[in-house]
């Protein structure tokens, strides 16, 4: 499923015609770090980082609890409405809080694939930030991902978003959820510095 219909997108109401839409239903865990989240065009599972807890189950640990849940999510629309659930993609998102650099040496670091760096010291801006968008690379068809520095009040942050777009009749498991996040791991690599990949392996 579409985790939200994109610009010119056709909206419609699942699972049944001229029904109520479904809102969009978000239930976490005690603790406040796994979440799980429905409608009618998506299904998400994410999870958070807690100060100074390093307990992250890992991608393939939350594909499988996805899969898990949604394979219910599925059970559940067949047995009370005959209807199916159809894919048209999927989602792969990356958040980071990063604190050992600032919001400019970050937005330089990224441009400049860390090779930059001696000219960031004169900067002294209010804000720094970098879009930037990666059309499919060779060997990953229908993948995209978009790669986001920002600066809040919690400090500056990298963002990772990877889709997988389906072609008509084409299935793979979890909408291409793996392709998606094989593609961010490669710009993950080619965006990040050493430093931060030695850190992100640890967790």
């Amino acid at each position: 499923m579409r985790p939200h219909n994109r610009a010119g997108d056709e909206s419609s109401i699942f699972p049944i015609t001229q029904a109520w839409p479904l809102p969009y239903l978000n239930f976490t865990r005690e603790d406040d770090r796994g979440t799980l989240g429905f409608q009618s065009d998506r299904f998400v599972v994410s999870w958070s980082f807690s100060e100074g807890v390093n307990d992250y189950p890992g991608f393939d640990a939350l594909a499988q609890d996805l899969e898990s849940k949604l394979d219910q999510f599925i059970a559940t629309v067949r047995r009370e409405t005959g209807q199916e659930v159809s894919f048209s993609g999927s989602e792969c998102v990356y958040r980071n809080a990063i604190t050992e650099v600032s919001g400019e040496e970050l937005a330089v670091g990224v441009l400049t694939r860390w090779s930059g760096m001696s000219s960031v010291t004169a900067l002294h801006t209010q804000y720094a930030g970098v879009r930037m968008h990666f059309c499919t690379d060779e060997d990953m068809e229908g993948c995209s991902v978009t790669l986001s520095v920002d600066v809040d009040d919690d400090g500056p942050s990298l963002t990772l978003d990877s889709e997988r777009d389906l072609e008509v009749d084409e299935q793979l498991p979890l909408g291409g959820l793996q392709v998606a996040h094989d593609q961010l791991i490669r710009k993950f690599l080619e965006y990040t510095s050493d430093a931060m990949q030695k850190r992100w392996e640890r967790q």
